[in-house]
């Protein structure tokens, strides 16, 4: 399939015109009436149609008893009845020219023998060519620029975040759900998220492929548990393909036997070695976190900051034992926390109190004002062998005034990655919402931080590796 053919029958799946809910229903608590709820309260500006045999009008709207009925061709058919009823439907659209399905139903390969004959018929009538289908057993699409969600969870429920530039490939929905509500809490914009569960045809490679050519997306993230038989090498092929445009980070579920048992009673997939993904991913240029809180700090340094062309950092902090702890977090990761040199020492010296330590990390001590802070941002982020900065800030410390802030924006204008450490409790954190604001990336501990910053170093090299071909 050509880069073209697979764009354009995506586009259907995140820009449809038309959607028709197939199991549309009026009772509250039902994930038909969910879906088509949320559609009708949402964004979404297309035209929605209610499908149900047993019901003339739904939430307002004239319910039809199948998509023959529909007066128009359907871009996405959102499918979320019983799973036995589900390749009777699947092939009625078909038939009907319907471009895409979300299959939200679960009951499939993941249940055993008897819903893998299910997911099998599924396939034959994907093998005709005419219909492009997302899961079984998933959430399907949010698509934040759009307007389309195909979730069945209440807005009581799950926060949605704000239009951004972070896009989230899940096999599993529980984790894209948790994904926009950590999003919202976090005031980081999201572009698109994608759940797509059993994988009957539509796949990672697919979703990574549409992702790198998306405008929208600046930063592709992945919750992987398993690939199927044979997919592996396209799934590097489209990650090679993504990483020359934007970064791609992974978390891999199922890394133990235990894990990988797991998998296979959720999706049905087979987790494999972990050693071999984890290579796959060194290959593919895939940035892999461990965690999903780590992907997370990661991608909104990506999308934040600029990219830095070697791995050399100076700490700025007002607490010693914070400037200790981030630099081993930042040797760990193979940053260098070079030494200031004899000259810039000897500028710091003359213009900070001598109680001050001024090598690498420059200490400013609990008692460091706004002012000296300015002095020592201003003299080390103009140094030509600091690639980055990593300021360190307790607000507990009352010498120390909010103005700093605007001295952390000024030092943006020389093109450098800025990295804030904040760390504390409701101060802290009302703070860390204000420097994010203006384009400065916090985290509430050294760690954090320093693996947020590996990411961008990590993808940095990678850029670089490309122009050298």
């Amino acid at each position: 399939m050509s880069y073209l053919t697979l764009l354009k029958s995506l586009n259907y799946l995140f820009n449809p015109k038309s959607v028709a809910v197939i199991g549309a229903s009026g009772t509250p608590g039902k994930i038909g009436y969910t879906i088509l709820n949320n559609l009708l309260k949402g964004n979404f500006k297309g035209r929605v149609y209610p499908v149900n045999p047993n019901r003339s009008t739904i939430l307002g709207k004239t319910c039809y008893k199948s998509v023959s009925e529909i007066p128009e061709q359907v871009d996405l058919a959102i499918i979320a009845v019983k799973a036995d009823l589900v390749p009777e439907i699947l092939a009625e659209c078909e038939r009907e020219g319907v471009k895409t399905a979300i299959i939200i139903s679960a009951g499939f390969k993941e249940i055993g023998e008897e819903g893998k004959k299910r997911e099998e018929k599924i396939a034959e009538i994907v093998k005709k060519g005419r219909i492009r289908v997302l899961g079984p057993n998933c959430l399907g699409v949010f698509d934040n620029y759009s307007g389309l969600s195909t979730l069945f969870l209440p807005d009581t429920r799950v926060e949605k975040p704000k239009p951004g530039n972070i896009s989230f490939i899940s096999q599993s929905g529980a984790m894209l759900a948790m994904f926009l509500d950590w999003m919202a809490k976090e005031n980081i914009g999201v572009a698109k998220g994608i759940s797509h569960g059993n994988r009957v045809d539509i796949d990672e490679a697919d979703l990574i492929y549409y992702l790198a050519f998306d405008e929208e997306t600046k930063v592709i993230l992945i919750y992987l548990e398993g690939l199927d038989e044979g997919k592996g090498r396209r799934f590097m092929e489209a990650c090679k393909f993504a990483t020359f445009h934007k970064p791609i980070i992974v978390v891999k579920g199922g890394k133990t036997d235990a894990g990988s048992k797991a998998v296979a009673s959720h999706t049905g997939a087979m987790a494999g070695s972990y050693n071999i993904y984890k290579a796959a991913f060194k290959q593919s240029n895939v940035i892999e976190a461990k965690d999903i809180q780590e992907m997370f700090d990661m991608a909104k340094a990506l999308v934040m900051l600029p990219l830095m062309s070697e791995n050399r950092v100076a700490i700025i902090t007002n607490a010693g034992g914070v400037g200790v702890l981030a630099t081993d977090a930042l040797e760990s990761r193979g940053f260098k926390v070079i030494e200031l040199d004899e000259q810039t020492q000897r500028k710091l010296r003359e213009n900070l109190p001598e109680r001050c330590s001024v090598k690498n990390p420059v200490d400013l001590t609990g008692d460091a004002s706004a002012e000296q802070y300015r002095i020592a941002i201003n003299t080390v982020i103009s140094l030509n062998y600091v690639d980055a900065l990593y300021v360190c800030l307790l607000f507990q410390e009352p010498a120390l005034g909010f103005e700093v802030l605007d001295y952390i924006y000024y030092a943006k204008e020389f093109g450098k990655p800025i990295i804030s450490v904040i760390m504390g409790g409701g101060l802290a954190e009302r703070i860390s919402r204000i420097i994010e604001n203006n384009g400065i990336p916090s985290y509430p501990t050294p760690e954090r931080a320093a693996a947020a910053l590996y990411a961008l170093y990590q993808y940095s090299k990678i850029k670089q590796s490309y122009l050298k071909l």
